[in-house]
């Protein structure tokens, strides 16, 4: 199922492995931010990035919310990603799939469609999303 960001309705988002692996990739590199005045998502990672943004995550999501999403270098923060603006994509991530909105490093939670999932294939794509942005070993 694509995401067109049409009229949000308090149903729960049919929780697919491509959507599992972007709300990972947010859970890591992402930021919700609606203030009244700017309503975006913003998902960033350090320069070293670039590739894997460009050949994954931004066609991921272009694919996903069947949007044209662009790459950039953010100088001031020493990062590259992509900001997605507008009231439909904040309230999707917010009230769909649980996020919240400003700072999220420590409250951030797994969306329960996820946490709660049978499907192994939808927790292992959100365990991957989460560690390509964030994980280490």
């Amino acid at each position: 199922m694509k995401y067109k960001l049409i009229c949000i309705t308090n149903m729960m988002a049919e929780m697919t492995p491509e959507l599992s692996e972007i709300c990972g990739i947010h859970a890591g590199d992402g930021y919700l931010r609606d203030d009244g005045q700017r309503r975006e998502l913003d998902i960033s990672g350090s320069f070293e990035e670039q590739i894997y943004y460009d050949r994954h995550v931004i066609p991921l999501f272009s694919k996903e919310f069947n949007l044209k999403v662009n790459g950039r270098i953010f100088a001031s923060r020493r990062t590259y990603g992509f900001v997605l603006r507008g009231k439909k994509i904040t309230r999707f991530f917010n009230q769909e799939l649980g996020f919240c909105l400003g700072s999220k490093s420590l409250i951030v939670k797994v969306p329960e469609q996820i946490l709660y999932s049978d499907s192994l294939l939808i927790i292992s794509r959100f365990l991957r999303g989460l560690f390509d942005t964030d994980g280490s070993l």
